[in-house]
């Protein structure tokens, strides 16, 4: 049954796990962590390892045990890892979106649900819910050590202070043997380094990091031990007969719009081709991005339509499902006509991030569709699984993407263009990230020595990355600076 809460935003105690305090040292612990990642300035170990101590210090603190929210930390904290491997802004800053992403979803899925049980509303109206209850996460978190220090009796008294005076000798003998252990190991000596500056404002940013840091993990912690309240029957934007009338009108669309391919395909539509100033390569290679933005389009109005399907067998029930099936059968076309104009646009100009990029949202919309369509002609109707197994979709097309490496696939697409045609952008592949040095290096040897020679001057004269402590660590940083120690002798 699920849990309930009152009317009001402020929880009463029986709604809350109370909070441990071995919660307030983790989340500390992990505040310091995310101080050295913000500060490091690049996504990078020490990002990933403040996503893997905040994942731990919830899930150790048993705040949850919903094997769908167990799942989404889990998907956080194996994208953290590709924060390690991959250092393209392409991948980093998506991944570091879906670790945000799956952190709210499983604060959201919480106590009770799962992400193949829950819609979009219920998602919202947890989300509502949990908000103004962020007011009280400070006060959440160190409850047990004010009761704990309450606690604290005249007989106890003397072991605190024996505890004060075994900090006061331990204090400068640990000083004496960190600073010897610091001047024989760097990497020991910068975890323990300051910025000597004198800036007050720089020991406050500390601070603020810190805090921002410890608070983030509980509001996670308190997120999942809240209460979710019950959930409210979604709104239904249109009726049956009104739904069936837009979906109607999508098709005929649709329909004409695949007239036109086959009438162009046949050599037809010249005279309108000469009309707009646009030639027959022209019009094959463009209207890739605006077919897309049609298929997403059309994505969230048939999940907003399919609410309108009668829940009764009927005419109406059986005519609206056939429509919508129709559209996501067109729309499937529309993504392939997109997929293969863009083919022939890389085939005349080469590969690109944005390129690469269109291809995989093509896919991964179709994948989408196929899914909706399934929904649709009620695959599985006793649960809501539609929105659960889209973003397991993306995760999976995420996770495979680091896995790939865009970077690396975009210079060994272009290399092998360029072995076959003689043209090729070496500014466009020297502009590219750490991720690509190797591949690009490597490939070099197989271009022509016009082409060989410009790639090799672009990519050993850029700047290396700047130096940092572990925090900074990343696997294609380390790899492409060997690479060109190796081939540019630096």
């Amino acid at each position: 049954m699920q849990e309930q809460v009152s009317g009001s935003p402020w929880p009463r105690l029986e709604e809350v796990s109370e909070a441990s305090p071995l919660l307030l040292v983790g989340a500390i612990g992990t505040g310091v962590l995310f101080d050295l990642a913000v500060r490091s300035g690049t996504a990078a170990l020490g990002a990933a390892v403040t996503v893997w101590a905040l994942v731990v210090v919830v899930l150790a603190g048993r705040q949850t045990r919903s094997p769908g929210a167990v799942w989404c930390f889990a998907g956080a904290a194996v994208l953290a890892a590709c924060l390690v491997l991959r250092a393209s802004p392409w991948l980093v800053l998506p991944d570091l979106a879906a670790i945000a992403l799956l952190l709210a979803a499983g604060v959201l899925v919480g106590r009770s649900g799962s992400p193949f049980d829950l819609r979009c509303s219920t998602l919202g109206q947890r989300a509502i819910a949990l908000l103004p209850r962020l007011v009280w996460v400070p006060g959440w978190m160190l409850r047990p050590a004010v009761t704990l220090a309450g606690r604290v009796t005249a007989r106890r008294r003397s072991d605190a202070l024996a505890l004060v005076r075994g900090v006061a000798v331990a204090v400068p003998i640990v000083a004496v043997l960190g600073v010897l252990l610091g001047s024989a190991d760097p990497v020991f000596a910068s975890f323990f380094k300051v910025d000597r500056g004198g800036d007050p404002t720089d020991a406050m940013l500390h601070v603020v990091l810190v805090v921002a840091g410890a608070l983030l993990v509980g509001a996670v912690a308190a997120g999942l031990s809240s209460a979710h309240p019950a959930a409210r029957a979604g709104r239904v934007w249109l009726g049956g007969r009104e739904a069936l009338v837009v979906v109607s009108v999508i098709d005929v669309l649709f329909v004409l719009f695949a007239v036109a391919q086959v009438v162009a395909a046949l050599g037809g539509g010249a005279g309108a081709l000469r009309s707009a100033g646009v030639s027959y390569s022209e019009y094959a290679r463009s209207g890739f991005f605006q077919l897309l933005w049609v298929a997403g389009l059309t994505w969230l109005v048939v999940v907003v339509v399919r609410d309108a399907i009668p829940a009764q067998p009927g005419p109406q029930r059986r005519a609206l499902i056939v429509a919508i099936e129709v559209a996501i059968g067109l729309v499937l076309l529309i993504v392939s006509v997109a997929h293969a104009r863009l083919q022939l646009y890389e085939e005349a100009y080469g590969f690109t991030l944005l390129r690469l990029y269109s291809h995989v949202f093509a896919g991964l919309l179709a994948g989408a569709f196929v899914l909706l369509g399934a929904c649709v002609a009620g695959v599985g109707s006793s649960r809501r699984w539609l929105l659960g197994a889209v973003g397991a979709l993306t995760l999976a097309v995420l996770i495979g993407l680091n896995a790939v490496g865009p970077d690396d696939l975009v210079v060994r697409l272009n290399v092998e263009r360029a072995q076959g045609t003689g043209r090729l952008d070496v500014d466009y592949l020297a502009s590219l990230s750490a991720d690509a040095t190797p591949p690009a290096l490597a490939g070099a040897a197989g271009l022509g020595p016009e082409d060989r020679d410009a790639l090799m001057r672009r990519i050993c004269a850029a700047p290396g990355p700047a130096g940092g402590g572990w925090e900074s660590y990343n696997v294609a940083t380390r790899a492409a600076l060997d690479a060109r120690r190796a081939d540019c002798g630096r």
